[in-house]
C-alpha cells in the first residue's frame, strides 16, 4: 500500500503593519518667545500663563547668549530639549554657513526626521546687525547692509537673493526627512511696507521681492510667513506713525500693509511680483510687545506692565479678534508671539516692559498684568484659516 503523500502546510506570512503617517501638529494662536532666564518651564505651564506654542530663538541671539553655545552639537541639543514638548516650535537662528554653530541642514534634517509634524522657523531678523545679520555680514561684508541707517532699498537686493538660497537648502533637508513640517520664512526687522520710511532699515520690500525671487526660480514654495512688529521702530515707522513704545495704530496700519503685499493686493509700484508664493499663506507675528525698560518715562510717565496692558496689548488682541480667522480682513494671520515670558538683559537691553512673568519677585511664580491678560484672551477662530485647522 503506497504511503499518502503529506502536504506541507503553507507557512503563514505575517500582513506588515502599516506605518502610521505622521500628522501636522495643530497649534493654537498665542505663542511666547521664551529666553529661558527664569525657573518657567512648559511643564508648570510657564507659571500659568499656558501659551499654545514657544520658541526660544533656536538658543541663539541675546537670548540665551553666543557665549554660552560653542557649537552645532550644543545647539541640537538645546533644540532637542525643546523637541520633547509637542508646544516647542524650533527655528534655526542663522545659516549655518554663516556661522559654524548653527546647525546645518543636515542636523536640522536629523531632528525633523526624529520630531515631525512641526512649524520650522527660518531665521531671526537677518537684516539685523545685532543678531543674525551681524553673522551674515562678517561673512559676506560685500552685499550685506546691516548699517542701521542704509538708505537705499536696492542694497538689500542681494541679501535677499541669499537668504533665498539658504532658505532653500534647508526646506529641502527638512522635508525629505519629514514631509509633514512646515518651513515658514523669515522673521525679518523690517515689514515689506512701501510706506517704510525714515532713520530706520527702510528695505523690506526689496528683501522679501528678492527673496522671492530666488524661490521663484528655484521652485520652491512657502508653507508660511514669520514677520516681527514692533510700535514705531524699524519693523513698522511710516507716515502717521509718530509716538513711541504704546502705538497699538501704528503696528495695526504697518500689519495692513504688509498684509496686503503679501496678499498681492498692494497697488503701489513695489507690488509683490511673486503673490503666489504668499498668498493664502499663514503669518506668524512671532515678536510683538513694547520694546522699552519698565519704569521708563514714556509720554511723561513710568511705562509700567498695567500701561502696556492697556495701553498697547488690549487694543492689539482686541485687533486679531475682530481681523483674523474666516472671513476677515486678515484672516490669514494665525499665530501671534509676545515678546518675552520673561527677559532683562541689562542696560541697553533692558525689555521688561513686555515681560509676561513677573521676573522681579520669581519666588512668586506668577504672571504679570500682561501675562494674566494673554493669558485670558481667547480667539477661537484666529488659528483658521491655516495649517492648524482641522
Amino acid at each position: 500500500t503506497a504511503t499518502p503523500t503529506r502536504t506541507p502546510t503553507p507557512t503563514r506570512t505575517a500582513t506588515p503593519t502599516a506605518t502610521p503617517t505622521p500628522t501636522p501638529i495643530q497649534y493654537g494662536w498665542k505663542g511666547v518667545g521664551d529666553p529661558g532666564l527664569l525657573d518657567a518651564h512648559p511643564s508648570d505651564g510657564f507659571w500659568g500663563v499656558n501659551p499654545d506654542w514657544w520658541y526660544n530663538w533656536g538658543a541663539q541671539g541675546p537670548f540665551v547668549g553666543a557665549q554660552a553655545v560653542g557649537s552645532a552639537a550644543q545647539v541640537i541639543s538645546i533644540l532637542e530639549a525643546g523637541l520633547q514638548d509637542l508646544h516647542y516650535v524650533p527655528m534655526i537662528h542663522c545659516p549655518s554657513e554663516a556661522t559654524s554653530f548653527y546647525p546645518d541642514p543636515q542636523g536640522a534634517a536629523l531632528l525633523a526626521r526624529k520630531y515631525p509634524g512641526r512649524i520650522w522657523l527660518l531665521f531671526n531678523e537677518p537684516d539685523n546687525a545685532a543678531l543674525c545679520g551681524g553673522d551674515i555680514n562678517k561673512r559676506h561684508q560685500d552685499f550685506v547692509p546691516v548699517a542701521p541707517h542704509a538708505s537705499s532699498p536696492g542694497d538689500w537686493s542681494d541679501l535677499g537673493k541669499y537668504l533665498g538660497e539658504q532658505y532653500v537648502q534647508y526646506y529641502d533637508a527638512i522635508k525629505a526627512a519629514d514631509p509633514t513640517a512646515r518651513v515658514f520664512a523669515f522673521s525679518p526687522v523690517q515689514l515689506p511696507m512701501p510706506g517704510l520710511f525714515g532713520l530706520f532699515w527702510p528695505g523690506g520690500v526689496e528683501l522679501w521681492s528678492t527673496f522671492l525671487q530666488e524661490l521663484n526660480r528655484q521652485g520652491r514654495p512657502l508653507d508660511g510667513i514669520a514677520v516681527h512688529a514692533y510700535p514705531s521702530n524699524a519693523s513698522t515707522y511710516h507716515q502717521g506713525c509718530q509716538s513711541y513704545y504704546l502705538d497699538p495704530t501704528c503696528v495695526q496700519e504697518a500689519l495692513t500693509s504688509a498684509y496686503q503685499f503679501f496678499q498681492g493686493t498692494d497697488n503701489t509700484p513695489s507690488q509683490n511680483a511673486y503673490p503666489t508664493l504668499t498668498r493664502g499663506k499663514p503669518i506668524w507675528v512671532t515678536e510683538t510687545g513694547a520694546l522699552a525698560a519698565l519704569n521708563a518715562s514714556v509720554q511723561g510717565q513710568p511705562l509700567t506692565w498695567a500701561r502696556v496692558r492697556d495701553g498697547f496689548e488690549t487694543p492689539m488682541l482686541t485687533w486679531f479678534q475682530q481681523n483674523t480667522g474666516i472671513g476677515g480682513s486678515r484672516q490669514y494671520i494665525n499665530g501671534v508671539a509676545w515678546f518675552s515670558t520673561h527677559y532683562n538683559g541689562g542696560p541697553g537691553w533692558d525689555f521688561t516692559a513686555s515681560n509676561l512673568l513677573d521676573h522681579l519677585n520669581p519666588a512668586l511664580r506668577r504672571p504679570t498684568e500682561i501675562g494674566v491678560r494673554w493669558r485670558d484672551t481667547s480667539c477661537p477662530t484666529c488659528q483658521c484659516p491655516g495649517p492648524d485647522c482641522p
